[in-house]
């Protein structure tokens, strides 16, 4: 067994290792902190750098596209200038009988389009077919019927408390099976 002396300066040897440890493992995490903040500076840098080159590039191609637009914009209003001069100078050629020929002609097309147009009306209403009238089973008097908008067709509203079942097997088709209160 091992004295109090002995057991005293034991523990303190063991403090010391632990401490000197505990300090070596700060030491590393620490440098392994600082090598991956270095690191992700690093990719940080180079991540900014190709954003700002990408954007520089970007406004370099807008810029030439815009240039080109402009120049095509330019081109077209010249070219749109000089033949609205040309169609200046036929119409002063022309004179006022040219001027009153085309007014002539597009009211002729502007009165054979409208008596197409009332010649198509008359037809397709004269030949609506005349609003049907339904009557309601004896047992849904209680119910309504609408007649739909321009007469196509008929709602009927069942009474309170009736609703639609699935028909035996039996039925004919196309019926349709209620259920009364």
């Amino acid at each position: 067994m091992k004295t109090g002396a002995q057991t005293t300066t034991l523990l303190q040897n063991l403090q010391k290792e632990v401490d000197r440890q505990a300090n070596e493992s700060q030491q590393r995490i620490g440098t392994a902190l600082t090598d991956f903040e270095t690191q992700c500076t690093a990719q940080l840098i180079d991540v900014l750098r190709a954003i700002v080159n990408d954007t520089n590039a970007l406004h370099a191609e807008v810029k030439t596209l815009n240039q080109q637009t402009q120049l095509q914009l330019e081109a077209a209003a010249k070219s749109l200038t000089k033949r609205t001069q040309t169609m200046m100078n036929a119409a002063r050629f022309l004179g006022m009988k040219g001027a009153i020929l085309t007014a002539g002609i597009m009211m002729i097309s502007l009165a054979i389009c409208l008596l197409g147009s009332m010649i198509g009306s008359l037809i397709l209403f004269k030949s609506a077919p005349a609003p049907t009238t339904s009557v309601a089973p004896p047992n849904l008097q209680q119910g309504q019927t609408l007649m739909g908008i321009g007469g196509l067709g008929t709602v009927l509203v069942l009474p309170s408390g009736a609703e639609i079942t699935p028909c035996p097997m039996t039925a004919p088709r196309g019926r349709i099976c209620l259920k009364q209160p």
